[in-house]
C-alpha cells in the first residue's frame, strides 16, 4: 500500500474557471480538489472526464461538498506512486 503521506500532489489549471488553491492527499486512492471559489453544481462537476491527472491516474468518482455551489471535490483515483508528483487539471468546471 502506498503511504498517502508520501505522495507530492501539484496543481495547475489551463485557463479554467474555478482555478485550483489546493490539493490533498486523503489515501492512495482519493484526493480533495479545492478550488479557489465556488463551483456549479451540475453535470459537468460531477463527471470524472473533466479531471485530468498527469502522469496519468484514471478518475472514477467525483464526490463534491454536499452544498449548492460546492469549493470541493473529492476524486476516487488508480493508486498513486510514492514517490512521483502529479498534476491536476479541470476541464468544463463553472464558477458559481
Amino acid at each position: 500500500m502506498v503511504m498517502a503521506d508520501k505522495v507530492d500532489v501539484t496543481a495547475s489549471v489551463p485557463g479554467q474557471s474555478p482555478g485550483i488553491s489546493g490539493v490533498a492527499v486523503l489515501s492512495a486512492t482519493k484526493v480533495r480538489v479545492t478550488f479557489d471559489r465556488a463551483a456549479v453544481d451540475n453535470a459537468a462537476l460531477r463527471n470524472a472526464d473533466n479531471y485530468q491527472i498527469t502522469p496519468v491516474l484514471s478518475v472514477s468518482a467525483v464526490v463534491p461538498e454536499t452544498v449548492a455551489n460546492p469549493t470541493y471535490v473529492d476524486l476516487t483515483i488508480d493508486e498513486q506512486t510514492t514517490g512521483v508528483s502529479y498534476t491536476v487539471a479541470l476541464l468544463r468546471i463553472e464558477a458559481a
